[in-house]
């Protein structure tokens, strides 16, 4: 069963490329083979792929479903306990991802819709659990024998290819993943 990592940012310590680019130094460093997506939200960041982080929520991935288009680009997640039929109609006709996750503790599954449109939610909707989230960028992040390229797949900047995440001194590799990140969050 496929988990999705979930680690809340911490609004008060740092920057958002800052954040972004520790998390990533530390699932460089823990994970020399691996590939994943990290989705930058402004609140957290979601993990999907072969990268494994013990110190996040995981949550146990259901169900999906991709609904491909060719525009399709993710900027907007829906997490809501109900079936969020105007999010399953967007995805079906403009693309998206839809499914179900399941948090760590015992509780009502989540649907999440995955848009590159904003349908938005009713005041009825959010009262009974829906939230929206925007998604400031995704990041396609490949990890080989220690050599890493990552690819923001959302903006036009360039991917950040060979960084050597093992043999690099961990301030050098942050200062490094920090500039980078804060270039494709603020182009």
């Amino acid at each position: 069963m496929m988990t999705i990592s979930v680690r809340n940012k911490n609004l008060f310590s740092r920057t958002d490329a800052e954040e972004v680019a520790e998390y990533l130094s530390d699932l460089l460093r823990q994970n020399p083979d691996c590939r994943f997506y990290l989705f930058v939200a402004p609140n957290r960041m979601f993990l999907y792929g072969t990268a494994k982080d013990e110190q996040a929520e995981q949550w146990r991935l259901r169900e999906f479903r991709f609904f491909r288009d060719d525009e399709f680009r993710p900027k907007w997640l829906f997490l809501t306990p109900f079936l969020f039929l105007r999010g399953e109609y967007a995805a079906m006709f403009y693309g998206g991802a839809v499914g179900k996750v399941e948090r760590e503790q015992p509780s009502v599954p989540l649907h999440f819709y995955l848009l590159g449109s904003d349908i938005g939610l009713t005041e009825e909707e959010r009262q009974h659990g829906g939230t929206k989230e925007a998604i400031w960028e995704v990041f396609e992040v490949r990890n080989r024998n220690g050599y890493a390229t990552i690819r923001p797949l959302l903006s036009e900047t360039e991917p950040l290819s060979g960084v050597p995440t093992l043999i690099t001194p961990l301030p050098e590799l942050y200062n490094t993943l920090t500039d980078y990140v804060a270039r494709v969050l603020w182009k």
